[in-house]
């Protein structure tokens, strides 16, 4: 603090709240071999913020602080709401201009934990690495066991997009030219894995119950739904998304299911698409708001001549 403040003193009142690392225009050379210093971060300082709210948090009655990682275009990934007993943070938000939301969804029966490492930043300012732990339990109808997976995952910097996942040892590595090389020799170069929407539908086509259905559906979208859609956005994916979100529905994801539904809403009204709205708000108990879009269904389906085929909840919950 000495740098910032007199005699190393935050004012009367105040308190920390967190720390922000934003990559200056010009970079010291602080290790002239190596362009990462020149160009992000540099890895020291990271380092050295990241042991800083250790320090902070292991005071008695200390607040873990939250991590900020910026970009000279105004993108930012939070690391918030620290887990001193599992190591890791169990937020990570991505905002840029006018958009925040958080990269994974943690579900009822398993939690997301994150985690960066020193040379988690590109050189390019373009993408970031997140180290992703899911939390779970299995049974075997006699005791519960607790699981833990680990992954590396690749984010982008530009759209909050998780480009692709890798197991957790692909995260020990460094940039190069551009791209990612594990110390296991793997090259990882940054360019879109996560299944489409349309390839998702398609494998899950073979199964017949409509929750199982839903429940494999959301286990292949590990990343929340809204950098899902920044992967694949609503103006080029609508029929498809709109069925992602439906499955996510019949497997008692409405609150998933809905965010995708307004996505497409913002793009495009669809008849079926204000029914879907209007279930997914009716099982969420916002019942006054969904009966509005029941109202706006019912009507778009007389307009097309289909009133014969409107659902029977319908009428009854557009009241």
């Amino acid at each position: 603090y000495e740098r910032v403040f007199l005699r190393g003193q935050l004012p009367t009142g105040y308190t920390l709240q967190g720390l922000y690392l934003c990559a200056p225009a010009r970079q010291p050379e602080e290790l002239p071999q190596s362009p990462v210093y020149r160009n992000f971060i540099p890895p020291s300082v990271l380092s050295a913020a990241q042991a800083m709210v250790e320090v902070i948090a292991a005071q008695p009655g200390a607040r873990y602080k939250s991590l900020y990682l910026s970009c000279a275009d105004g993108a930012m990934l939070k690391f918030s709401s620290w887990d001193q007993g599992a190591a890791v943070w169990k937020r990570a938000t991505f905002s840029k201009m006018n958009e925040s939301y958080d990269l994974y969804d943690s579900g009822s029966k398993a939690s997301v934990g994150v985690g960066i490492n020193s040379d988690s930043l590109s050189p390019s300012k373009k993408y970031a690495l997140v180290q992703r732990t899911v939390f779970g339990e299995l049974s075997n109808g006699q005791e519960v066991v607790a699981t833990e997976n680990n992954y590396c995952d690749m984010v982008s910097m530009d759209t909050g997009c998780v480009l692709l996942s890798r197991s957790a040892e692909a995260c020990s590595g460094s940039w190069k030219g551009g791209n990612w090389l594990t110390d296991g020799g793997e090259v990882i170069v940054p360019n879109l894995e996560t299944i489409s929407p349309n390839n998702l539908i398609k494998s899950v086509e073979s199964i017949n119950n409509a929750s199982a259905k839903g429940l494999a559906v959301k286990d292949q979208l590990f990343m929340g739904v809204e950098s899902y859609m920044s992967c694949y956005p609503a103006s080029k994916n609508v029929q498809a998304l709109n069925n992602v979100g439906f499955y996510l529905a019949q497997a008692g994801d409405d609150s998933s299911a809905l965010r995708i539904y307004r996505g497409i809403e913002v793009v495009g009204k669809r008849t079926v698409l204000m029914l879907n709205i209007a279930d997914s708000l009716w099982n969420l108990k916002e019942t006054s708001e969904a009966a509005k879009y029941y109202k706006k269904y019912s009507d778009a389906m007389i307009a097309e001549g289909k009133a014969g085929k409107v659902p029977a909840r319908v009428a009854e919950r557009a009241k």
